[in-house]
């Protein structure tokens, strides 16, 4: 197994870590090196097609008037950050709201292992590249080498598939020059990033957490009937201050009746701080921007009651979205 994907596993370096060529994730020990009673091996299986926000629509992960003000927030280069634990569906979350940037923009994707698709033509992906072994580690390139490297590609989107280290400093740095940013970050709160973010090895300043735009925090739980489900948890922008940010609740997830709120467009927009920097942006009034809210809220919904959920589908609905809305017609 180690060899089709071009790695060893020795008594030396008992362990790897890889990708298939079928896109899968490989994680493989050897022998009882580092593993009892003997080797090991997890294989974590992607889907063919990615899911699409539509999917997330239809597994109700979120409402459509959510999904519209992440549209909005990501369209306007916010800089928004995923949250949740293994297995909530963080990587998936931030693909689909990927897929509704108008595809005629560049984005820049990093990551250690290739998990993100994308359907934008202008998609430039990079992949750190990491040794086991000492006398070759001087050849490493980590995430934060690919974040510095990414911006000579000028591009107008950059993500890291998932933030561990200093390297979101330089995530930072690149959305204080005007890139939208989108990362994923293992933590139970966004309490809890910001405390993670403020201490080492991260190291991140005040000043710098401030250009955040929001964090998205994902759970997953069970139902009435024992079933798995997902839920975007809640929804909290960091509010710049004068000396310390604060944290307001745009969107949260009641769990005793399954649902989201606010549910009205207009709420959302009284709640919201960064909707006012998009309003700066656009001209628009409040009136203008809760409409804007609920035309593409209404947009998505009709995707999904139409079926049109696989990712083939949902990025030609979203191209056809930009298009008509450049010629006036949405």
């Amino acid at each position: 197994m180690a060899q089709r994907v071009g790695k060893s596993v020795t008594t030396a370096i008992p362990f790897a870590d890889a990708m298939s060529q079928e896109g899968h994730r490989l994680a493989m020990t050897f022998a009882g090196e580092v593993t009892l009673p003997g080797s090991t091996f997890c294989i974590r299986k992607f889907p063919e097609s990615p899911l699409s926000m539509a999917h997330l629509l239809k597994f109700r992960t979120l409402s459509p008037l959510m999904a519209s003000y992440l549209w909005i927030i990501a369209e306007h280069r916010g800089f928004i950050m995923i949250l949740g634990a293994m297995g909530t569906g963080k990587t998936v979350t931030a693909n689909t709201i990927l897929t509704m940037i108008d595809p005629n923009l560049k984005i820049a994707t990093i990551e250690d292992t290739p998990e993100l698709r994308i359907p934008h033509k202008s998609w430039q992906r990079f992949k750190s590249r990491m040794s086991y072994s000492i006398t070759e580690s001087k050849f490493d390139v980590d995430l934060m080498d690919l974040v510095k490297l990414s911006l000579r590609y000028r591009p107008d989107y950059i993500v890291v598939g998932e933030v561990r280290g200093e390297e979101i400093r330089a995530l930072i740095q690149a959305a204080a020059l005007g890139h939208g940013c989108l990362c994923t970050f293992h933590s139970e709160s966004p309490e809890a990033a910001l405390v993670r973010m403020r201490s080492p090895p991260m190291n991140v300043s005040e000043g710098g957490l401030m250009l955040i735009w929001c964090f998205v925090q994902l759970t997953r739980t069970k139902d009435e009937h024992g079933k798995v489900i997902r839920r975007v948890l809640e929804v909290v922008e960091v509010v710049p201050g004068e000396d310390r940010l604060e944290l307001k609740r745009v969107f949260t997830w009641d769990a005793r009746t399954d649902t989201f709120e606010p549910a009205d467009a207009f709420e959302v927009v009284r709640r919201s701080h960064r909707l006012k920097t998009v309003m700066r942006l656009t001209g628009w009034t409040e009136e203008e921007l809760a409409k804007e809210l609920r035309k593409r809220a209404e947009y998505l919904k009709k995707i999904v009651d139409e079926g049109k959920l696989s990712y083939p589908e949902f990025s030609e609905a979203i191209r056809r979205f930009y298009v008509m809305r450049r010629k006036g017609k949405i």
